[in-house]
């Protein structure tokens, strides 16, 4: 039995069913009566804000609703300055610790693939990236039973914290992390995780330990252990403060550096420290605020005065001919010396050779 086909009066297009022809209708470029979206919303598109340039002064609609919004704002119906709560950052680190051990599309990390091994238990995991399924297949060529999603509790500012390992040896009781790109966050988790688990022993696998591993140069024993304090990070020890930001301030008036400036907050306060303190060994340190270039200097040509290149002491071969010339006399003082002496003469006098003194009298006789 055929279907039923609902057509468009306008153009006579066939359609399924009768919302798809309805919407059809309104978009239908024969129809007179067609409505039309500017469907290229957003940056580029020609499409302007209707209030664009206007204000509360200008325009009756803005005044109104930012006095709505200032109202609604002061009785607390925004709370502009909401945050999570203790327990739903406990819960949303669980889950992203869970979703990381078990998605398919690498955890949401961009360029790296995810793969699919065994142990030697037949048990199914996936791990991220080749470094991480390298290492897997080297432990199971080895006979080392190896395990994934074994998490440990650690605290950061009391919030509760779960960190999941690369691979977990069950018949060692040890732990490998594989590392390549070490972040200021994973150093501070690392400290967090030994601080507070002083028991666990965590071997670190970092380029060149992961390398001479595949290739067998060294065994899983040689690999060193990650030790509190190893790289230098911002955790404190139990009893301080967990977690403190560094803090910069400018050396010279001594506000908040919010730059990315490691000495100072602006240009200005770099300038004056530095007319006050010329020989300060700070100034040296400092690369990130370069000096103003200086004037390019010229270059002129040793014989015809012309603009050359800094390297250059000659604008042509034929300037470097004339400066370079063993005997640099005029054609005038030459046949005053044709006439009174010899070509020998001549020639045992400034030290060159016969046929040179000869090309003389042949090119002023021309």
């Amino acid at each position: 039995m055929k279907e039923e086909m609902f057509i468009c009066e306008f153009c006579n297009k066939e359609f399924k069913s009768k919302t798809s022809v309805i919407a059809h209708k309104i978009r239908c470029k024969l129809n007179p009566n067609m409505k039309f979206w500017n469907t290229n919303k957003g940056k580029g598109s020609g499409h302007s804000a209707w209030n664009k340039g206007l204000t509360k002064e200008s325009d009756e609609r803005i005044k109104k609703y930012s006095e709505t919004f200032s109202k609604r704002s002061k009785a607390g119906k925004y709370n502009l300055s909401r945050h999570h709560s203790k327990e739903t950052k406990e819960l949303l680190s669980k889950k992203r610790s869970e979703y990381l051990a078990s998605a398919k599309n690498a955890g949401g990390f961009r360029d790296v693939g995810w793969y699919e091994v065994e142990n030697i238990n037949h048990k199914k995991y996936v791990v991220r990236g080749t470094w991480e399924y390298n290492v897997a297949l080297k432990l199971n060529e080895l006979n080392i039973l190896w395990e994934r999603n074994i998490y440990l509790n650690y605290f950061i500012d009391d919030v509760k914290k779960l960190y999941n390992p690369d691979f977990y040896l069950p018949e060692l009781n040890e732990y490998i992390e594989v590392k390549g790109y070490f972040s200021e966050k994973d150093k501070i988790k690392m400290d967090a995780v030994l601080d507070q688990n002083p028991n666990v022993i965590i071997r670190f696998m970092k380029s060149d330990w992961y390398t001479n591993f595949i290739n067998r140069k060294i065994l899983i024993s040689d690999v060193p252990i990650y030790k509190f304090g190893m790289f230098e990070s911002g955790y404190k020890k139990k009893g301080q403060i967990k977690f403190e930001k560094k803090i910069k301030y400018c050396n010279f008036c001594g506000k908040i550096i919010y730059t990315k400036s490691k000495y100072f907050c602006s240009i200005e306060c770099y300038n004056q420290f530095r007319l006050k303190n010329k020989n300060d060994d700070l100034i040296k340190k400092i690369k990130i605020i370069k000096e103003p270039k200086k004037e390019k200097e010229l270059n002129f040509c040793l014989i015809c005065g012309q603009e050359i290149p800094k390297r250059q002491k000659y604008c042509s071969e034929k300037c470097f001919r004339v400066d370079n010339k063993k005997v640099k006399i005029t054609d005038e003082e030459k046949i005053k010396l044709l006439n009174t002496f010899s070509i020998q003469e001549i020639a045992n006098k400034f030290n060159i050779s016969y046929n040179a003194v000869k090309k003389w009298k042949l090119k002023l006789i021309k």
